[in-house]
């Protein structure tokens, strides 16, 4: 008699369902406690580079408008979770919808009583944008301003958005110095501010220059480089239909070192091979060490003072007047120009107590200058647009340029 085929055993199928769920409830709530915590460290610890609180500062500043959700997600899961007597679950959700929600505030509240001080309207609509509304959207061109031991040094030349705007701007332009330690970084990190610049009518140019490395340290590569950029720009004056009177320079990080630096010393003679006038009209500071001793005392990033030594190729303690002379608050005096100095409470890497010595030394030499300390802003507050941080920067960045170098 042949053997009929036997149906399958499906007693242990559910079991596995079971477990199967089991597994992905608890996969679930793996990705969510992470996702909060992720967006805690972003709000509430001070970004380093190089290391995990960089990732969670840039993931948190992308997410920042849709934040609420998730703390009303939390409050949801604790109240739910109450209601099964899952006591430990309610617990932890209730404790990270607290936490995720003074994260809010805190920056909030900090960017709220910036732009009341600064006189500056927050619009809550513009925390979804990714780039301004107008300006130009790319460079209208790149050329080399300076070619040295074989390696071409190049400028992006953002033109304004149309002719009327640059009349109406009196035919000015900015120089800008990106950051990033002085060993990194990228002439185009700045994009969006360089549209919303453009369509004021302002000409910028985004520079690059030597980056050190341990074998090489650039800082007296670095300043030259930037120096004969400013030259550079004078000498194409005509060209771009620029005022050479109107030329300011601004820089993020060790950029607006650089920046400070090379706008605090035009009076000094010009480099070998560059343009004779590298003045320039104002300055603009975003978060820039203006102390280069006291940044590798007082810095609370350890990866932030590597990249300090390897610049400089030393300490302090081996270079004392190398960090001295780079050091742009050496340089002031009454003949500095008018500096705008953009900082966040919060710059783990460099501390705000360097912005304050900067205003502090330049009001003392009889220089203008505006100190605007942004309550919660980390280091790199300016590099999403669109936030609370980044929206009192734009309006500081306009009024400034209106006021020393558009007028």
């Amino acid at each position: 008699m042949a053997d009929h085929p036997t149906s399958p055993d499906l007693g242990d199928s559910r079991p596995r369902t079971g477990r199967g769920r089991h597994a992905g409830a608890a996969v679930l709530l793996i990705v969510w406690a992470a996702l909060n915590l992720i967006c805690i460290l972003g709000l509430l610890l001070p970004v380093y580079p190089g290391e995990l609180l960089l990732t969670a500062g840039l993931v948190t500043g992308l997410v920042f408008p849709f934040l609420t959700v998730l703390v009303v997600a939390d409050a949801v899961v604790a109240v739910l979770a109450r209601k099964k007597n899952r006591t430990f679950l309610a617990m932890v959700a209730a404790v990270l919808a607290v936490a995720l929600a003074a994260g809010i505030a805190w920056p909030t509240v900090g960017a709220a009583h910036a732009a009341q001080r600064a006189g500056t309207s927050l619009s809550v609509s513009r925390l979804f944008e990714s780039r301004p509304a107008e300006g130009s959207t790319k460079p209208a061109e790149t050329q080399t301003y300076r070619t040295v031991g074989g390696e071409d040094l190049e400028v992006d030349v953002w033109a304004p958005a149309s002719p009327d705007a640059a009349e109406k701007a009196s035919h000015a332009s900015l120089v800008y110095v990106f950051g990033g330690g002085w060993v990194g970084g990228d002439r185009a990190q700045w994009a969006p501010f360089f549209q919303a610049l453009t369509a004021q009518g302002i000409t910028v140019f985004s520079i690059d220059y030597r980056l050190s490395t341990p074998q090489a340290p650039s800082w007296s590569t670095s300043i030259t480089d930037v120096r004969c950029a400013i030259g550079w720009v004078h000498d194409q004056a005509d060209r771009y239909d620029l005022d050479p009177g109107r030329v300011a320079i601004g820089g993020g990080s060790a950029g607006a070192n650089l920046a400070m630096l090379a706008g605090y010393t035009s009076d000094h003679p010009a480099p070998e091979g560059c343009g004779e006038d590298t003045s320039v009209r104002a300055v603009i500071d975003f978060y820039g060490p203006g102390d280069l001793t006291a940044l590798e005392a007082d810095s609370g990033s350890t990866e932030a003072v590597r990249m300090l030594h390897t610049y400089l190729g030393a300490t302090s303690a081996e270079e004392p007047d190398r960090y001295t002379d780079m050091s742009p608050i050496t340089h002031i005096s009454s003949d500095t120009p008018p500096t705008l100095i953009l900082h966040g409470t919060h710059d783990g890497m460099v501390p705000a107590e360097q912005a304050e010595e900067l205003a502090a030394a330049l009001t003392r030499a009889g220089v203008d200058n505006h100190l605007v300390l942004i309550g919660g802003a980390q280091h790199g507050f300016d590099m999403l647009w669109g936030t609370l941080a980044n929206q009192i920067a734009q309006a500081e960045v306009t009024t400034f340029l209106d006021t020393y170098v558009t007028s």
